[in-house]
């Protein structure tokens, strides 16, 4: 009987290939199985997705799969299906989505290394070793060697099945490439410690919203799929995800945790071991080899069924997940914008449809969409508000013309006074935004993208916050060679000598990405400003990450800046920045907290000043609701990057083209250029694809999108 197998390759193409499967394959072609296979003028590896006896539609001259790479399936049904539909969602490569679950092992990397452990000197010298095995074993001896040098010592044509199977069995190890080979950890016995005080503490905190977590752990227990939202301070919303952990896992379930940033992940994977007792995995791309392919086969196996960490977590390969959290809902790092492009949050929903999981969501400043959702739904879950810092007093910078306005220089005159510490947010790093010509009006830009280039005045050097480059600063106009240049748009640098000068005798910290760019400066920064050798700390939103420090003072300046970026989603971004940055206030009575801004009556900061999510949300609802934007209409937002202007305007233009035949029920709004993705390098063109429903959208990307080449993302709102 003649097979076909459906093919999809871990490469930026949005669509699958059919083959013929050879006789002496067809019993391990199954979906699942990784294959090598002819793609153009080379040989690639790729995916069985669909395995049929009947050809596809259509006229087709068929070539031959080369080589089945497996014994059994790589990857499960599930797997597959969850790949299928994050892929269609968001017109990825499905293929790359696949590549992104396999195990280092598994993965099509010549150069994943391999060693001999004691169990197969073992097997070797007991001659229990056969075929592939023996000559695997032979030419490795007491080495290490990459499968490519493997292949040429053994003189075999594939060695990756035969590797796969000897490290299953024991045989080989995986080479962690920082530490070398290292035998795996026994895993924590899946006990259940006693409650912890945490634990005890958290029926008596969520007050009126008991009934609706019963409503959570009532879906658990029947294994039924269901979405809630929890809405409130991070200390409520863990105590809550560890209770409802400690639930799933009685129930044999395994439990996916998604937390924004890798600290916070860390800290919550200790939270889970000290209150449960529980041993959960921390997955996230720094992961050395070695450590990552112990950690999967743990995972794969069941012996640890906790897995915590970003966006990247989705993909562990734990079985029928039984509760997916979200924390922090809202944060922009949820999304990743290279291919393969995909918002962690619909991967997540798709995932826990897919398993007959809950999903909880939890923020404290909720996006705008997900909170809509789930107040209609009545699926929200209202935790009780947590002592916050001051009301922040809004300062209106317009009547004066200095950087720094008479009421901060007061306040943090009072600050310093008291001899105590204060914290000066500006959301620019370096000294200014951009160089700015006088004589010819010129700004001093990336030659690549064409970005405004960032000035360090410490450093004396420019840089492209989209190419990621870094140069010495120009004396002269590029354009007409003038020698003045005036800096704009004044970043922390700037704040730091004016802080300097106004208060000679106070010592001043920068933290940003071009004082404190590794992990070591960062460190150090904030250790000598918590032992008090810092007065005043002078930093972006990279320090509102870094650390959940209190003191009297906290001084925010210009937030204004994120409502002009040509995103409806700029008010929700401003509210949550400036929350996040006075969060770093004492408590009333003990701190204070000042925004300086050029428009103080903006809804978002004002409710922001005041720590009101609901005033901001009712105000932000009404606004898109008269705008018609999301919650009420589908957005679709994709950007096409990669390739020259005329490239990519040629691509835009074909997309355009196609989904005119969506009119009316379909608005397009662009192109119009666009930032591509950071350190990429160039800039994308965006098209705006805006419609009442989700079907129409969908609709739109599968008949227009897929026949245009090249690299894209897709930001959808639904």
């Amino acid at each position: 009987m003649t097979l076909f197998a459906e093919v999809v390759f871990p490469l930026p193409i949005d669509q699958t290939f059919h083959y013929l499967v050879p006789a002496e394959a067809a019993g391990r072609a199954a979906p699942g199985v990784r294959v090598k296979a002819p793609l153009g003028s080379k040989v690639q590896a790729g995916f069985i997705v669909a395995v049929s006896d009947r050809p596809p539609a259509g006229e087709f001259s068929f070539k031959e799969v080369r080589e089945v790479l497996d014994v059994e399936p790589a990857l499960t049904a599930g797997a597959l299906s969850f790949a299928r539909r994050l892929s269609d969602h968001h017109r990825s490569p499905m293929g790359e989505f696949l590549l992104a679950m396999l195990p280092p092992s598994l993965e099509f990397r010549a150069s994943m290394k391999v060693k001999m452990t004691d169990a197969g000197r073992e097997a070797s010298n007991g001659k229990t070793l056969r075929g592939a095995e023996m000559a695997i074993a032979g030419s490795l001896g007491d080495k290490t060697f990459s499968l490519t040098t493997l292949k040429r010592r053994t003189g075999l044509k594939n060695v990756e099945p035969a590797v796969r199977r000897m490290v299953a069995k024991g045989w080989l190890s995986i080479l962690d490439e920082r530490r070398g080979p290292r035998r795996p950890r026994t895993p924590a016995p899946i006990s259940v410690a006693r409650p912890s005080q945490l634990e005890l503490d958290f029926s008596a905190a969520v007050g009126g919203a008991a009934a609706l977590l019963a409503s959570v752990s009532a879906a658990i227990a029947g294994g039924r799929p269901a979405a809630f939202y929890l809405h409130g301070p991070e200390e409520g919303r863990r105590s809550a995800y560890l209770k409802l952990i400690r639930e799933t896992r009685e129930r044999s379930r395994p439990v996916i945790v998604l937390v924004p940033e890798l600290a916070g992940a860390e800290s919550f994977r200790e939270l889970i071991a000290s209150r449960l007792g529980l041993q959960a995995v921390l997955v996230h791309g720094g992961v050395p080899h070695g450590r990552r392919e112990r950690e999967w086969r743990d995972l794969a196996a069941g012996r640890v069924g906790i897995a915590v960490g970003p966006r990247s977590v989705l993909f562990s390969p734990l079985d029928r997940p039984g509760l997916i959290i979200v924390d922090d809902e809202a944060d922009e790092s949820y999304f990743q914008a290279e291919s393969p492009a995909y918002d962690a949050r619909k991967g997540a929903r798709l995932r826990a449809e897919e398993a007959g999981a809950v999903l909880l969501l939890g923020a404290e400043s909720p996006g705008i969409e997900a909170f809509e959702k789930a107040s209609v739904a009545g699926s929200l879950l209202e935790l009780p508000a947590r002592e916050s810092g001051p009301s922040a007093s809004i300062v209106d910078d317009g009547r004066e013309n200095d950087l720094l306005t008479k009421a901060v220089l007061d306040a943090v005159g009072k600050a310093l006074a008291a001899r105590g510490r204060g914290i000066i947010f500006l959301n620019r790093r370096g000294y200014a935004s951009f160089l700015f010509c006088p004589r010819c009006g010129g700004i001093v830009r990336c030659g690549e993208c064409g970005t405004p280039l960032l000035f360090s005045k410490s450093e004396m050097s420019l840089a492209c916050r989209l190419c990621r480059t870094r140069r010495a600063a120009v004396s002269a106009c590029p354009e007409c060679g003038s020698r003045v240049l005036e800096p704009r748009g004044a970043g922390v640098e700037a704040v730091e000598e004016e802080l300097k000068r106004r208060f000679p005798s106070a010592r001043i910290g920068v933290f940003d990405r071009v004082r404190a760019g590794t992990r070591s400066a960062r460190e150090e920064v904030l250790a000598d400003f918590a032992a008090g050798k810092i007065d005043l700390l002078v930093g972006t939103q990279l320090l509102a990450h870094a650390t959940t420090i209190r003191v009297p003072l906290v001084v925010v300046l210009n937030p204004e800046a994120l409502l002009g970026t040509a995103d409806y989603r700029a008010a929700q971004k401003t509210y949550r920045a400036v929350r996040r940055m006075l969060d770093f206030a004492a408590p009333e009575g003990r701190g204070r907290a000042v925004i300086q801004t050029a428009f103080p009556d903006h809804h978002s900061l004002r409710a922001a000043a005041r720590g009101d999510y609901r005033a901001f949300f009712d105000e932000e609802i009404r606004l898109r609701k008269a705008l018609d934007l999301p919650p009420f209409t589908v957005l679709a937002e994709v950007l096409f990057w990669g390739g020259t202007p005329r490239t990519l305007a040629v691509r835009a233009r074909d997309f355009i083209k196609a989904a005119g035949e969506f009119r009316p029920r379909l608005e397009i709004l662009g192109p119009a250029l666009a930032s591509g993705p950071p350190g990429r390098g160039g800039r994308g063109i965006q098209v705006v694809l805006r419609a009442r429903d989700t079907e129409t959208i969908d609709a739109c990307l599968e008949r227009c999108l897929r026949p245009v080449p090249g690299r894209r993302s897709v930001v959808r709102s639904d």
